[in-house]
Protein backbone atom coordinates (compact mmCIF):
# COMPACT_ATOMS: atom_id res chain seq x y z
CA UNK A 1 0.00 0.00 0.00
CA UNK A 2 1.55 3.33 -1.03
CA UNK A 3 2.38 5.63 1.87
CA UNK A 4 1.78 9.31 2.51
CA UNK A 5 4.72 10.75 4.44
CA UNK A 6 5.35 14.07 6.14
CA UNK A 7 8.91 15.22 6.84
CA UNK A 8 10.23 17.84 9.24
CA UNK A 9 13.61 18.90 10.59
CA UNK A 10 15.45 21.25 12.87
CA UNK A 11 18.41 23.28 11.64
CA UNK A 12 20.79 20.35 12.18
CA UNK A 13 18.67 18.07 10.02
CA UNK A 14 17.76 20.26 7.05
CA UNK A 15 20.32 18.84 4.59
CA UNK A 16 19.46 15.21 5.38
CA UNK A 17 15.71 15.92 5.31
CA UNK A 18 16.02 17.59 1.92
CA UNK A 19 17.99 14.65 0.47
CA UNK A 20 15.60 12.03 1.86
CA UNK A 21 12.60 14.05 0.67
CA UNK A 22 13.99 13.97 -2.88
CA UNK A 23 14.54 10.21 -2.57
CA UNK A 24 10.97 9.64 -1.39
CA UNK A 25 9.50 11.58 -4.31
CA UNK A 26 10.99 8.91 -6.59
CA UNK A 27 10.06 5.89 -4.46
CA UNK A 28 7.14 3.83 -5.81
CA UNK A 29 6.10 2.93 -2.25
CA UNK A 30 5.35 6.60 -1.56
CA UNK A 31 2.27 8.17 -3.10
CA UNK A 32 2.76 11.55 -1.40
CA UNK A 33 5.53 13.28 0.53
CA UNK A 34 5.08 16.64 2.24
CA UNK A 35 7.91 18.77 3.62
CA UNK A 36 6.73 20.93 6.53
CA UNK A 37 10.11 22.53 7.18
CA UNK A 38 12.30 23.86 8.21
CA UNK A 39 14.38 24.86 5.21
CA UNK A 40 17.54 26.91 4.96
CA UNK A 41 15.59 30.14 4.50
CA UNK A 42 13.04 29.54 7.25
CA UNK A 43 12.93 32.11 10.04
CA UNK A 44 12.58 29.23 12.51
CA UNK A 45 16.26 28.37 11.92
CA UNK A 46 17.14 31.35 14.11
CA UNK A 47 14.28 30.84 16.59
CA UNK A 48 14.52 27.46 18.32
CA UNK A 49 11.39 28.15 20.38
CA UNK A 50 9.22 27.93 17.25
CA UNK A 51 10.45 24.50 16.10
CA UNK A 52 8.38 22.18 18.30
CA UNK A 53 5.41 23.06 16.12
CA UNK A 54 6.97 20.88 13.40
CA UNK A 55 6.51 17.75 15.53
CA UNK A 56 2.98 18.84 16.44
CA UNK A 57 2.01 19.57 12.84
CA UNK A 58 3.39 16.24 11.64
CA UNK A 59 1.53 14.35 14.37
CA UNK A 60 -1.69 16.22 13.68
CA UNK A 61 -1.47 15.34 9.97
CA UNK A 62 -1.26 11.65 10.90
CA UNK A 63 -4.03 11.83 13.49
CA UNK A 64 -6.31 13.64 11.00
CA UNK A 65 -5.70 10.99 8.34
CA UNK A 66 -3.88 13.32 5.95
CA UNK A 67 -0.60 11.37 6.24
CA UNK A 68 0.34 7.84 7.25
CA UNK A 69 3.74 8.42 8.84
CA UNK A 70 6.24 11.14 9.71
CA UNK A 71 10.00 11.40 9.56
CA UNK A 72 11.61 13.94 11.90
CA UNK A 73 15.29 14.72 11.38
CA UNK A 74 16.40 16.52 14.50
CA UNK A 75 19.62 16.69 16.40
CA UNK A 76 19.08 19.09 19.24
CA UNK A 77 15.31 19.40 19.41
CA UNK A 78 13.80 17.05 21.98
CA UNK A 79 10.79 19.37 22.09
CA UNK A 80 9.97 18.37 18.49
CA UNK A 81 9.92 14.70 19.47
CA UNK A 82 7.93 15.44 22.61
CA UNK A 83 5.32 17.31 20.60
CA UNK A 84 4.83 14.29 18.33
CA UNK A 85 4.82 11.86 21.28
CA UNK A 86 2.19 13.87 23.15
CA UNK A 87 -0.20 13.31 20.27
CA UNK A 88 -0.46 9.66 21.28
CA UNK A 89 1.46 8.30 18.31
CA UNK A 90 4.32 5.88 18.69
CA UNK A 91 7.62 7.69 18.19
CA UNK A 92 10.97 5.97 17.94
CA UNK A 93 14.47 7.32 17.49
CA UNK A 94 16.43 4.83 15.42
CA UNK A 95 20.13 4.13 15.16
CA UNK A 96 20.22 0.97 13.03
CA UNK A 97 18.29 -1.72 11.20
CA UNK A 98 17.30 -3.55 14.38
CA UNK A 99 15.52 -0.48 15.71
CA UNK A 100 13.79 0.05 12.35
CA UNK A 101 12.51 -3.54 12.49
CA UNK A 102 11.20 -2.88 15.98
CA UNK A 103 9.65 0.42 14.89
CA UNK A 104 7.81 -1.00 11.93
CA UNK A 105 6.81 -4.47 12.98
CA UNK A 106 6.52 -4.61 16.73
CA UNK A 107 5.74 -1.05 17.77
CA UNK A 108 3.48 0.20 14.96
CA UNK A 109 5.67 3.29 14.89
CA UNK A 110 4.17 6.19 12.96
CA UNK A 111 6.90 8.76 13.69
CA UNK A 112 10.50 7.90 12.98
CA UNK A 113 13.20 10.18 14.37
CA UNK A 114 16.76 10.24 13.11
CA UNK A 115 19.58 12.26 14.63
CA UNK A 116 21.65 13.94 11.90
CA UNK A 117 24.46 14.52 14.40
CA UNK A 118 24.84 10.76 14.95
CA UNK A 119 23.89 9.24 11.57
CA UNK A 120 25.21 10.05 8.12
CA UNK A 121 23.05 10.53 5.03
CA UNK A 122 23.77 7.07 3.59
CA UNK A 123 22.64 5.34 6.77
CA UNK A 124 19.54 7.53 7.13
CA UNK A 125 18.58 6.74 3.53
CA UNK A 126 18.93 3.02 4.20
CA UNK A 127 16.96 3.16 7.45
CA UNK A 128 14.12 5.20 5.95
CA UNK A 129 13.95 2.77 3.02
CA UNK A 130 13.65 -0.14 5.45
CA UNK A 131 11.02 1.66 7.55
CA UNK A 132 8.70 2.45 4.66
CA UNK A 133 8.92 -1.21 3.68
CA UNK A 134 7.33 -2.29 6.97
CA UNK A 135 3.56 -2.42 7.28
CA UNK A 136 1.74 -0.67 10.12
CA UNK A 137 -1.82 -1.20 11.22
CA UNK A 138 -4.30 0.59 8.99
CA UNK A 139 -5.70 2.80 11.76
CA UNK A 140 -4.06 5.00 14.33
CA UNK A 141 -5.14 3.87 17.78
CA UNK A 142 -4.44 6.10 20.75
CA UNK A 143 -4.82 4.78 24.29
CA UNK A 144 -7.28 6.53 26.57
CA UNK A 145 -5.51 9.50 28.12
CA UNK A 146 -3.75 10.36 24.87
CA UNK A 147 -0.21 9.10 25.36
CA UNK A 148 1.17 6.02 23.68
CA UNK A 149 2.92 3.85 26.21
CA UNK A 150 5.95 1.69 25.43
Amino acid sequence: MPLRLVLGADSAGVAIKDAVFADLLGDCRVVEAVDIGIDRHDVRVADPSSRPDIGSVAARMIRNGQMDRALLVCGADPAMVTAAKESGLRVLTVCGSASVDRAGMAQDCRVLVVDPLALDLALVRRLVGEWIGHACRTTVAVPEGGLARD
